[in-house]
């Protein structure tokens, strides 16, 4: 920006944007707590958002608070210091504050419209040195008072403030044969949810796909993560006859998803390009999926879950997975599901045939025999 950029910022006449500083780098970014009234929705009042923000400058001393740019809603500032945490991690608490604000106005009645946390980091995806993907932050009005006098946090501080859990309602209705807690979002604690620094580095040991999705559809070491994730709780909490459905994945993962939880949609292309990369997997001559049954038909789902190897390197904590002694092979030919009436297809295909070879030979006897 240039001076007079900023000074017509200060006064007023304009008004500027910021994303968080993500680059590991840089030690500090900034936060901005967006009180919302009178917005869509119509709700709330200034009076309501300026007792929010009273209330929390009491957790949170010397907090910086101003008017936001139509005058109605609170902007607040915090000063973070990240502490050397990766962008994609410090978004992740910065999501989790936000849950936590929302909840904090609910509990004492606040008269607002909603509450959020904007400027979150951009996110870069580098691969062999080369910039691949960019996820922008979320955009933040910069501040117009004394930024630096405002609340500074340490990043481990802000990790503290989580909602308390709270009854969830189903996310999709399911039969009573199915287990409803597999479509909530809160069946992924937020321990769990604590594991996902652990699980990217496995991601990252385990690779890739060599198998392309069709269209513009591309799998990712996060959806790697996100999988191996859930995997672990259906590996945790299998279905009683032992299956387990893609319905209940796709289930889980879309509440993650619109819960704020994850950033990755679920994606039945990815969804299967990942179950078929770990299936083709052998680590140490230790299969990663284990498959009792890769049949599957009208209301009934293949059987297969995360073999105990794979386990073992979901709840290790070890510094790094890999290993000089590691060997990992991919196999040609593995299990992956097909369609129950694909066997007998085959079958019938053989028998006839075998049974055209007979009756040529029949017939050539025949001949012969005339």
């Amino acid at each position: 920006m240039r001076n007079s950029d900023y000074q017509d910022h200060m006064a007023g006449t304009d008004t500027y944007f910021f994303q968080g500083e993500g680059r590991p780098d840089h030690p500090e970014t900034l936060l901005m707590i967006d009180i919302d009234v009178r917005k869509s929705r119509k709700l709330g009042s200034t009076t309501g958002a300026l007792a929010l923000a009273k209330h929390l400058r009491t957790i949170f001393p010397d907090l910086q608070c101003e008017r936001s740019t139509n005058g109605k809603g609170v902007h607040a500032y915090i000063n973070l210091h990240k502490l050397g945490v990766s962008a994609r991690d410090v978004n992740a608490i910065q999501r989790t504050f936000e849950k936590w604000l929302k909840q904090e106005a609910r509990r004492i009645g606040a008269d607002i419209e909603d509450v959020e946390v904007k400027g979150t980091c951009p996110i870069f995806e580098y691969q062999d040195g080369k910039l691949v993907t960019v996820k922008a932050g979320t955009n933040a009005k910069l501040p117009r008072g004394d930024i630096r006098a405002t609340t500074h946090l340490d990043i481990t501080v802000l990790a503290k403030f989580v909602p308390v859990e709270e009854k969830v309602p189903v996310v999709r209705k399911c039969s009573k044969g199915s287990l409803s807690a597999s479509w909530c979002p809160k069946a992924i604690t937020p321990e769990d949810l604590a594991r996902m620094p652990r699980l990217r580095k496995v991601a990252i040991f385990l690779g890739l796909p060599n198998e392309k999705c069709s269209g513009r559809v591309a799998v990712t070491i996060e959806d790697v993560a996100v999988f191996l994730l859930l995997l672990r709780f259906f590996s945790k909490n299998m279905n009683a006859n032992g299956t387990l459905p893609f319905a209940r994945f796709e289930g889980l993962w879309t509440s993650l998803y619109q819960s704020g939880d994850i950033e990755r949609a679920f994606n039945p292309k990815r969804f299967a390009a990942i179950r078929n990369h770990l299936s083709s997997m052998v680590v140490d001559g230790e299969v990663l999926l284990e498959w009792e049954d890769e049949s599957y038909s009208m209301g009934r789902a293949c059987k297969w879950r995360a073999s105990v190897k794979l386990m073992d390197m979901i709840e290790e904590e070890r510094e790094d997975t890999s290993s000089a002694e590691t060997t990992i092979t991919i196999l040609d030919h593995y299990s992956r599901p097909r369609s129950s009436w694909q066997s007998q297809r085959h079958e019938k295909e053989q028998m006839s045939r075998l049974m055209g070879m007979v009756g040529t030979l029949f017939e050539e006897k025949r001949r012969l025999a005339a």
